[in-house]
């Protein structure tokens, strides 16, 4: 049972070496940008691509968190089909002593109505001693 909860539940670094790169070349095109245009407005410019590269990062930072969950959520399922089988196992053996249990009953009860048919009364075996 241990067994299958230790997954790997470490991200994948590609993506997030993807993302590093990105904001990286983001921030070498703006400064390839201001050095050969120097007359050009570079808060356009830098918000633009800041805004590109941040955005595109975020969404690569969401998607190793989602796949963070993933696993954290594979291991949880893996944990509770785990107890749903011990629990079927022991459902099972609850019913199967149920069962026995209520054979005895109706067996012990077959056998005293069978003696109260059979056997006088009490009171009649009293007044015959």
């Amino acid at each position: 049972m241990t067994d299958d909860l230790n997954t790997d539940s470490r991200p994948n670094l590609s993506y997030l070496w993807a993302g590093i790169f990105i904001l990286i070349s983001g921030g070498l095109f703006i400064l390839a940008i201001l050095a050969l245009r120097p007359n050009l407005d570079p808060l356009i410019l830098i918000s633009t691509v800041s805004g590109l590269g941040i955005t595109v990062f975020s969404s690569i930072a969401a998607f190793l968190k989602a796949q963070e969950s993933g696993n954290k959520t594979a291991s949880t399922h893996k944990a509770v089909n785990g107890q749903l089988s011990k629990w079927k196992e022991e459902f099972f053996a609850l019913a199967h002593a149920q069962g026995v249990i209520a054979g005895i009953n109706a067996e012990q009860t077959r056998v005293a109505n069978q003696l109260k048919e059979t056997a006088p009364p009490i009171v009649e075996r009293v007044l015959r001693a």
